[in-house]
């Protein structure tokens, strides 16, 4: 298959414009942060670099692509439910305030972005199925997340 053929290249390609996205969010966190969130965001921050810099250890292997699927869709839930209540999420600190939904988007893009390539990876689609479901999931957890941030720092 013609995909196929070129894995390694999707897989680079989609690891640099993952990348970019997770510098910018990472930039805001450190450099405009939410006054509430401040703790929190460093710690995100500092996870964030710890997964970009596996993202390119890593890159032709399909497990990572499974972590990073899982991690999108627990953003996604993370940034939904701030969206539902009308408040911004602080995904990219207060550099860019009240786009929840836009986040949202952009995880959802990254999570079937990330499943695609664990596929272009010899991974059985089975599995992949499982994995979707996983991430589901996961998405409830991210949720579930975001509102006990909300009821620990914002409802003080």
């Amino acid at each position: 298959m013609f995909l196929k053929r070129y894995k390694k290249l999707i897989a680079l390609s989609s690891v640099i414009l993952i990348s970019c996205f997770l510098l910018l969010a990472i930039y805001g966190k450190v450099f405009h942060p939410s006054e509430k969130l401040k703790k929190l965001e460093y710690w995100v921050s500092f996870f964030e670099i710890f997964f970009i810099s596996s993202l390119f250890i890593y890159r032709y292997n399909w497990y990572i692509w499974v972590i990073t699927a899982l991690i999108f869709a627990s953003f996604a839930g993370y940034s939904i439910f701030w969206y539902s209540i009308k408040l911004p999420c602080a995904c990219m600190g207060t550099l860019i305030p009240h786009a929840s939904l836009l986040y949202f988007f952009l995880d959802l893009i990254f999570f079937v972005l990330s499943l695609s390539v664990t596929y272009l990876l010899q991974v059985k689609r089975s599995a992949l199925y499982f994995w979707a479901f996983l991430g589901c999931i996961f998405f409830l957890i991210g949720y579930a997340f975001a509102e006990k941030v909300y009821q620990k720092f914002i409802l003080l």
